[in-house]
């Protein structure tokens, strides 16, 4: 899920986009650019989750001062179709 959510970050804001360059619209820009791949909910949630570790981690070694993701909703739901009655 990790090369997932990077490959994504990257093929969205190109190889050469600086940490310090996202801004929180940039992030709510590429959420939608996961809808539009056609990905479920939980699969942007999952990687808008991964995404907000990143950058985390970013903001922890000082690599930037917030985090654009912060935000973003993360938390995978339930499938109540794949729920076994």
């Amino acid at each position: 899920m990790y090369g997932h959510t990077r490959r994504n970050l990257i093929d969205h804001f190109g190889a050469d986009k600086l940490l310090k360059e996202i801004t929180p619209g940039d992030a709510d820009g590429w959420r939608l650019y996961l809808i539009g791949l056609g990905l479920s909910d939980n699969t942007v949630r999952r990687r808008c989750g991964i995404a907000k570790q990143f950058f985390r981690a970013a903001v922890r070694r000082k690599l930037v001062m917030v985090n654009p993701f912060a935000d973003l909703k993360a938390a995978v739901l339930g499938n109540a179709k794949r729920c076994i009655s």
